[in-house]
């Protein structure tokens, strides 16, 4: 069973929204998170949550590079909302 968790709108007309969908992936990968863009044909990529860690890391790592002022509050309002939703266990 597949859950559809999000669309993020797409800030051009070149490119299509990206659909985000979490699925049980079977015993060997668990939970996973599936990005599909429908376009001329459908392109998906699909991550555990392992990938889905490191991927994580690897996008924040992107953003901080150049960040100016309004990125940056913009990117503080995102984490805090994603904050929001995080079990206590996992907040410091």
């Amino acid at each position: 069973m597949s859950t559809s968790r999000d669309t993020i709108t797409s800030r051009t007309k070149s490119s299509e929204d990206l659909q985000v969908t979490s699925f049980y992936g079977g015993a060997d990968r668990g939970k996973c998170i599936q990005l599909t863009q429908h376009k001329d044909y459908i392109q998906y990529i699909s991550v555990d949550k392992e990938q889905a860690i490191k991927l994580i890391a690897d996008l924040a790592g992107w953003l901080v590079e150049d960040l100016d002022a309004a990125g940056r509050t913009r990117l503080d309002q995102v984490l805090a909302s994603a904050d929001a939703r995080l079990p206590e266990r996992w907040k410091s």
